[in-house]
């Protein structure tokens, strides 16, 4: 899957939890209004720990970045250092080559909802 591919396949999903999300709050304020509801258990960060949690994730959204980078430039070296390789200096430097590529594709995978995840909390008030 191109990395095109992945984030359209990810866009999409990420929409039809927004719209599963927007039901089930429908859901509660009918319960609400209709049914005498006052309490909803969400799962989420504990209270006082929204700060926390809010920090952490913006921590993961700048680790994967720079080990990106890191491998990316890692990658142009190796790839450098092919154009006039020969012999086990070749052999070495595409063993090198096959494992920033992996490296980068699973870190790219790893972390690319982080780009998405935008936190929030919801109190619904009778």
């Amino acid at each position: 899957m191109t990395d095109a591919e992945f984030e359209r396949h990810y866009c999409a999903h990420v929409v039809r939890v927004e719209m599963v999300q927007l039901q089930q709050m429908a859901l509660l304020r009918t319960l609400i209004k209709h049914n005498g509801l006052r309490e909803v258990l969400s799962e989420g960060p504990a209270r006082g720990e929204e700060e926390a949690f809010a920090d952490r994730i913006d921590w993961l959204r700048g680790g994967p970045t720079k080990q990106l980078g890191q491998v990316q430039r890692q990658l142009d070296d190796v790839r450098v250092v092919l154009k006039t390789a020969t012999g086990k200096q070749k052999s070495d430097a595409e063993e090198l080559e096959a494992n920033a590529l992996a490296l980068l594709f699973n870190v790219q995978q790893k972390f690319a909802c982080l780009r998405y995840h935008r936190p929030t909390l919801r109190r619904i008030h009778t």
